[in-house]
């Protein structure tokens, strides 16, 4: 499995910790998970909260989490939580702008649902981790009915920037062409990201569809796409 095809969102399920292991619902085949327990000692309040307050962005992260599900010694706290998690994702930790993004998506822990905040935050901790510039993809390209409207050509300018790392960008602008969506359309254009994603089941049925001629220039706008 490609190393970005592992999409985690970490720290985002109340009162456990989960690793997403999978494609989660990027390719709609689920998401396979290994549950663990919360922490019960105390290394948030003894190790966590001195190196937050000493501007620390990983540990404020930590103590914003901790806040939140009242784990790992410190009480839950919304308030705090958030209030963490933004010095944290103000500081550039890509982890708590994602988690900030969602809460302000869901209007959780006393902050009112802001789709514009949210994608805001998205956007940012999309730019610094794959696996978040894959599920920000997934998100605006089907939206969030009543709360995010669908946007495929914002969707399909983050699976290219991901392409280069990623066979599953790579899948996803394949199925984007095939729909038309987004921009480029047709066999041509799918067969051009299959070839790159290696998916050999869906390059046969595109060149099943093409003259040999427009096989082989679909194959060469990738090789050279590849370069």
């Amino acid at each position: 499995m490609h190393q970005d095809e592992v999409i985690s969102r970490r720290g985002l399920v109340a009162r456990r910790l989960v690793l997403a292991v999978g494609l989660a619902g990027i390719v709609g085949l689920g998401c396979a998970t290994i549950t663990l327990a919360p922490p019960t000692d105390e290394r948030a309040a003894k190790q966590f909260l001195p190196a937050a307050e000493q501007g620390d962005p990983v540990a404020q992260y930590q103590v914003g989490l901790s806040y939140r599900y009242g784990t790992s010694g410190l009480p839950r706290d919304p308030a705090k939580a958030v209030s963490w998690l933004r010095k944290a994702a103000t500081a550039g930790n890509a982890d708590a702008q994602f988690a900030l993004g969602d809460l302000y998506l869901n209007g959780n822990e006393g902050l009112a649902a802001d789709p514009a905040q949210a994608l805001s935050w998205f956007q940012q901790a999309a730019a610094k981790n794959s696996g978040n510039q894959l599920w920000l993809a997934d998100l605006l390209e089907k939206g969030r009915p009543g709360v995010l409207p669908a946007d495929p050509a914002a969707a399909r300018a983050l699976y290219v920037q991901a392409a280069p790392r990623s066979r599953l960008a790579c899948q996803r602008l394949g199925q984007m062409a095939e729909r038309g969506s987004g921009g480029e359309s047709g066999p041509l254009a799918a067969l051009k990201w299959y070839v790159l994603a290696g998916s050999t089941v869906d390059i046969a049925r595109q060149e099943k569809m093409l003259k040999p001629s427009e096989v082989a220039r679909a194959r060469a706008e990738a090789a050279g796409w590849q370069r």
